[in-house]
C-alpha cells in the first residue's frame, strides 16, 4: 500500500512541473495574441481619427451643422478603389472625395451670401442614371471607372459624371506618348497621379488632408475584419489557459493529498 501511493505520489510530482510549462507556453501565446489584437485596434482607431478629421476643417463644422449637413455621407465611405490606383483618383477628384451626398441641390441656392468658410462640395445622389457617350479612349489606356468600385448604388451616376472621359496610363512617359488622341475635355492620369490633357501636364502634390483616404479606409476594413476572425481564436486560446490552470489547481490538491496519505501511512509502519 505504501509503494504504490510512494509511487503515485512520485509520478504526480514529475507531472506537475510539465504541466507548469505547458501552461507558461500556452499563456504566453494568449499574451501574444492579446497584444496583436489590441495593436490591431489602437490601429483601427487612429485611422477612424484621421478619417473623421476629413469632415472637419476651420470652421466647417459649425456651417455644416447650422444647415443640418454634419452627420450626411462623404463620397469616400461609400466606394472603393483597386489597390494602386488610389493616387489616380485622388489626383482626379481632389476635395470632391470629401463631397457630402444629398438627395437634390435645391437647398444650396440660399447659400450663396453665406459660403462655406473651405473647399467644400456637394453632389445630387439618387437620380436616374443618364445615357451617356463613352469618350473616346486613348490606345493603351484604360478607363478609371474601371478601376472604381460603388459601394453605395446612388453614386454611380455621380462618379459616371465626374470620371467621364477619365483614363489611366501606367506612367508619365505613357501620359506624354499618348495626350494628343485626348479628345476634348478628357483627362489621362497616371497611376501615381500627374494628370494629363492634350495641351498640359498637372504634376501631382497629394492633398495633405485627403491622401490616403480611401487607402485608409480599405485598411480599416481589412483589419476589422481580420480582428473579427481573429476573436473566436482567442476566446478558444483563453480556455485553453483556462481549463490548463484549473488542471493544475485540481493536480495540486491531489498531490497534498498524497503526501499526507504517504506521511500517514509511514507513520502507521513505524508505530
Amino acid at each position: 500500500e505504501l509503494n504504490g501511493r510512494r509511487a503515485a505520489l512520485t509520478d504526480k510530482e514529475q507531472a506537475l512541473p510539465r504541466l507548469e510549462a505547458r501552461l507558461e507556453e500556452q499563456t504566453a501565446g494568449l499574451d501574444n495574441a492579446v497584444q496583436a489584437m489590441t495593436a490591431m485596434s489602437a490601429r483601427v482607431d487612429a485611422l477612424r481619427q484621421l478619417q473623421d478629421k476629413l469632415a472637419h476643417g476651420s470652421g466647417m463644422d459649425e456651417w455644416t451643422a447650422a444647415r443640418g449637413l454634419d452627420g450626411e455621407a462623404r463620397l469616400w465611405q461609400g466606394i472603393a478603389i483597386a489597390p494602386g490606383y488610389e493616387d489616380a483618383l485622388e489626383a482626379v477628384l481632389r476635395e470632391r472625395l470629401n463631397a457630402i451626398m444629398l438627395d437634390g441641390l435645391e437647398a444650396c441656392a440660399s447659400w450663396s451670401g453665406n459660403a462655406p468658410p473651405g473647399k467644400f462640395t456637394v453632389a445630387e445622389v439618387g437620380s436616374a442614371n443618364e445615357s451617356v457617350v463613352a469618350a473616346p479612349m486613348p490606345a493603351r489606356a484604360q478607363p478609371l471607372t474601371q478601376f472604381v468600385t460603388c459601394r453605395d448604388a446612388r453614386l454611380a451616376s455621380v462618379l459616371a459624371d465626374w470620371l467621364h472621359g477619365a483614363f489611366v496610363v501606367e506612367s508619365l512617359t505613357a501620359g506624354l506618348a499618348l495626350r494628343a488622341q485626348l479628345a476634348p475635355g478628357s483627362v489621362l492620369v497616371s497611376r501615381d497621379g500627374y494628370l494629363f490633357t492634350r495641351h498640359s501636364l498637372t504634376f501631382h502634390a497629394p492633398d495633405s488632408e485627403l491622401h490616403g483616404v480611401l487607402s485608409r479606409q480599405r485598411e480599416i476594413e481589412a483589419l476589422t475584419s481580420e480582428a473579427s476572425g481573429k476573436k473566436d481564436a482567442l476566446e478558444a486560446l483563453r480556455a485553453v489557459v483556462d481549463e490548463q490552470t484549473a488542471r493544475i489547481v485540481t493536480e495540486k490538491t491531489t498531490l497534498s493529498a498524497l503526501r499526507v496519505e504517504v506521511a500517514t501511512v509511514q507513520q502507521q509502519q513505524h508505530s
